[in-house]
């Protein structure tokens, strides 16, 4: 799968792109992911509500809900963890079939290879399971390197900037693997789950000479 991006074309693996979306998982209705206080209302495939503005929600949406439903759903803008799960039952009648869910994810996945771009100076020139590894990660953590006061310690994010940068990407697996220790022993195991596989997928494409 491609994306055009400001740097060149983003490349993901089909590997890449299937392991994104079973590790999203995808449900028919609006749901917060539990015990996490960082998440919003979530839709199909991992999209975040409480990640987006109200005018993003609308523009993304649009022709996929009904403007009634968009309206509904802009409530969840900016709302995460407890607030948001409060919010949920609202949500209740709200249908997402699989092929909604799959024309938001390919919509997400195409801003979100932009983010990684501007995170990761570099990364359209990896392999393509490198790049789906990266935009995994990206699309779960976002792009930012400075910390804030919701979320854990970016120090590991500017390091896999910082290796791209200087071609060492061996060391990327390593920072991948770094990161689980934020959350161990945080009840989120899945997230810990998900840093290993990001740096299996991004090791793959270190020692694959195939490019699906």
């Amino acid at each position: 799968m491609e994306f055009e991006t400001t740097e060149s074309t983003f490349r993901i693996s089909e590997r890449s792109f299937q392991f994104i979306l079973s590790i999203e998982a995808y449900r028919d209705r609006p749901y917060v992911p539990s015990g996490d206080q960082s998440s919003g209302v979530t839709v199909g495939y991992g999209y975040d509500l409480g990640q987006q503005s109200a005018t993003t929600i609308v523009t993304d949406l649009s022709g996929i809900f009904s403007v009634v439903k968009i309206a509904r759903l802009q409530h969840a803008s900016g709302v995460h963890g407890d607030a948001a799960r409060n919010l949920v039952p609202s949500f209740a009648d709200i249908e997402v079939t699989p092929d909604m869910a799959m024309r938001l994810a390919i919509l997400m996945k195409r801003r979100y290879a932009q983010q990684t771009v501007d995170a990761f100076p570099g990364v359209t020139k990896l392999h393509p399971h490198c790049e789906g590894a990266l935009l995994s990660l990206v699309i779960n953590r976002g792009p930012g390197m400075e910390g804030r006061p919701h979320q854990r310690s970016r120090e590991q994010m500017r390091m896999i900037r910082s290796d791209i940068l200087a071609g060492n990407l061996i060391d990327v697996p390593v920072q991948l693997r770094r990161m689980k220790d934020l959350w161990a022993g945080s009840g989120q195991g899945g997230l810990v789950a998900r840093r290993e596989k990001e740096a299996v997928l991004f090791e793959a494409g270190l020692n694959c000479n195939c490019w699906n």
